[in-house]
């Protein structure tokens, strides 16, 4: 995960919550207007609880009819294209530039719900809970909650993954590569615990299988001819690569296969010459 910014603050949440108003009908009108002041208010505190002090949100429940009309403001409001508010939520989506700042692997396409709507409807339309990640990850991770900060994933707007964590684990078969483990490698933190939850909660394993396999299928032949010159010299780009990778997320995926690689390099060498034998 790599840490991104919010163009759109929360503070601008009564300028986000008029925009959505404007032409709703009964009962939608009357259920929204009734808890404007719980959706502003919670939603401009929201920097102040999450993410490290979500057991102390004070946060309202409301009832499933309630819930069903407050979440309309989203689903009718925000976030169809041509809607009075798309215009935030595109900007939302650009917070992530190139690529889903969950898995570095897609583009950011669609809005997560950090905390989700489905519970807390009163911030669906705030700025600093919709998170853009691809559909994949927004997919897999559905609507999971804990107010135990060490039970959710990072928050890709507040914090940044600062130790080196995520390691990759090849399993091979002689010739062939059955699969790629990922896994928390550094378990004397004091996040381990927050590291597996984020891993299992986008199921961040299965989304990289596929990654992987095209960037070893893709280098082979440069990696087999490395080889063929010395193990050294394969040891060496290997090496290098893991660190360039490194330098744009030391917790990507690419990262710690090379790492994985340069691990298991006994492995990989015999891999390699016997796929093409």
């Amino acid at each position: 995960m790599r840490k991104i910014k919010n163009q759109l603050d929360s503070s601008r949440i009564q300028e986000i919550f008029d925009t959505c108003n404007t032409f709703i009908n009964e009962p939608m009108k009357s259920i929204i207007f009734k808890n404007k002041n719980i959706i502003l208010q919670e939603s401009k505190n929201y920097n102040l609880y999450v993410p490290k002090m979500l057991d102390k949100y004070p946060l309202t429940n409301f009832a499933k009819a309630e819930i069903d009309e407050i979440k309309k403001l989203y689903t009718y409001k925000f976030s169809p294209k041509n809607s009075e508010g798309r215009i935030y939520y595109d900007l939302l989506l650009s917070n992530a530039g190139l690529s889903c700042p969950i898995c570095g692997c897609a583009t950011a396409n669609t809005l997560d719900h950090f905390i989700p709507k489905t519970k807390y409807p009163q911030l669906c339309i705030t700025p600093n809970n919709l998170i853009p990640v691809c559909s994949n990850c927004n997919e897999k991770k559905q609507i999971k909650y804990s107010n135990n900060y060490l039970e959710v994933p990072f928050h890709p707007y507040f914090e940044e993954m600062n130790e080196k964590w995520l390691e990759c684990k090849i399993v091979f078969d002689v010739s062939k590569i059955y699969k790629y483990i990922f896994y928390c490698g550094n378990l004397t933190s004091k996040l381990v615990d927050k590291y597996k939850v984020h891993l299992d909660i986008y199921k961040l394993n299965d989304t990289f299988q596929g990654y992987c396999n095209s960037e070893i299928v893709s280098s082979n032949d440069r990696h087999r001819r490395l080889l063929d010159i010395s193990k050294e010299e394969l040891i060496a780009f290997i090496k290098e690569t893991a660190k360039d990778n490194e330098k744009v997320d030391c917790n990507g995926w690419k990262a710690a296969l090379y790492r994985g690689l340069e691990r298991q390099i006994d492995d990989y060498c015999i891999y390699l010459k016997n796929r093409y034998n």
